[in-house]
């Protein structure tokens, strides 16, 4: 950011820096704008009244925004949108849920905290829709890529590796270029490279004509025409003879792209930015390792008209969704073990009080300040 601040001194441009502190933390290199409100001193300019929700609504999510959870927690429950369902109903009722308002012609989007969950619910809603015959009832098998999420420090570090890992260059690399890939098991890694690419693990996903995918990393179609954006989304048309996926607005995807999954059930981190009509939130007691504060404001804050959450356990996940996972910046860090090495000096100091007051200075001795 320092770098960027430069940049616009000499071309006397602008830089605007927008963003919203009570969603998830900032990605591994930083995070700029807090710094700059917190250490710089910048004021920045804030949108305080919410334009998305109405009502009982918008009153939770404002709790949930001021950081007061469990009143925006309760908030919801009065409204009966967080519903405690059984092990063997919970998926069942949110797909039931999820594709009868789809049915009504709204739009609708399912967030869970973690893949696995994630995965449960999709197997679900895609069971429904078949049965509605929305969705072929016959599968076609493709590979995918999935992003590992490794820092730059764990990407170069080999014990992060197995046999079948994808190595993928996002930027051009030595000896590499970019959208090069490297499968691991097949040579010497380059490790000291790690800033130039990311790691992937390969999994296998059924498709069928009807289904909704999302895009997984930028890309282009089959003829390089046209440009696949991160998070966008689009229904399976039907596939081409060579075995590509045809999508809904003309446009064909290669069957070894990789960066595709599933659009019915995201993540909080990628619901960012989305607004739909209502919002289904399956969150168990399995997701709640990777629960907290900013992942349930982002999820139930992304409808206009409702939010429901399915779990096992309401207590617990209020307890979940308390804490926050925000990330210590360096300076916050060395703050902090500046702050403890205080507190441990003046811990000894007290200690060391009690001999102190019981020695008698001499005249050449030394007055202890107490």
């Amino acid at each position: 950011m320092g770098q960027v601040f430069d940049v616009a001194d000499k071309l006397d441009a602008r830089v605007i820096l927008s963003g919203d502190r009570r969603q998830h933390g900032s990605v591994e290199h930083g995070a700029a704008l807090r710094l700059l409100e917190t250490e710089a001193g910048c004021v920045s300019a804030e949108i305080k009244d919410i334009q998305r929700q109405k009502g009982e609504y918008k009153r939770a999510v404002q709790s949930l925004s001021d950081g007061r959870t469990e009143k925006g927690f309760r908030q919801l429950d009065g409204l009966g949108w967080i519903k405690e369902v059984t092990e063997g109903e919970r998926y069942k009722t949110l797909a039931d849920d999820y594709v009868a308002t789809i049915a009504a012609g709204k739009s609708a989007l399912v967030v869970s905290p973690t893949h696995a969950e994630g995965d449960r619910i999709t197997n679900h809603i895609r069971q429904s829709l078949k049965e509605l015959g929305r969705v072929n009832t016959k599968d076609r098998e493709f590979s995918i890529l999935e992003r590992s999420n490794l820092t730059q420090a764990e990407r170069g570090d080999a014990v992060n590796y197995a046999p079948g890992d994808v190595l993928v260059f996002h930027q051009n690399g030595k000896g590499y270029r970019k959208g090069e890939r490297i499968v691991a098991g097949n040579g010497e890694l380059p490790l000291d490279q790690a800033s130039k690419f990311q790691k992937y693990r390969a999994r296998k996903i059924s498709i069928a004509e009807g289904d909704l995918l999302r895009v997984t990393q930028n890309g282009k179609t089959a003829d390089g025409e046209h440009r696949l954006n991160n998070g966008a989304q689009y229904k399976v048309e039907g596939f081409t003879r060579q075995g590509d996926i045809l999508l809904d607005n003309g446009w064909t995807v290669s069957k070894n792209f990789g960066h595709l999954d599933y659009g019915y059930v995201v993540t909080s981190h990628a619901s960012q930015g989305k607004t739909v009509d209502r919002v289904f939130i399956g969150q168990s007691s399995e997701s709640f390792p990777a629960s907290s504060r900013e992942q349930f404001y982002v999820s139930v804050s992304r409808a206009r008209q409702q939010a429901t959450i399915y779990t096992d356990d309401k207590e617990s996940l209020l307890d979940a969704v308390s804490r926050s996972d925000d990330r210590m910046t360096a300076t916050e860090l060395l703050a902090d073990h500046d702050h403890r090495s205080r507190v441990a000096h003046l811990q000894r100091m007290a200690a060391m009080a009690p001999a102190l007051n019981e020695r008698t200075p001499t005249r050449e001795g030394i007055e202890y300040d107490r």
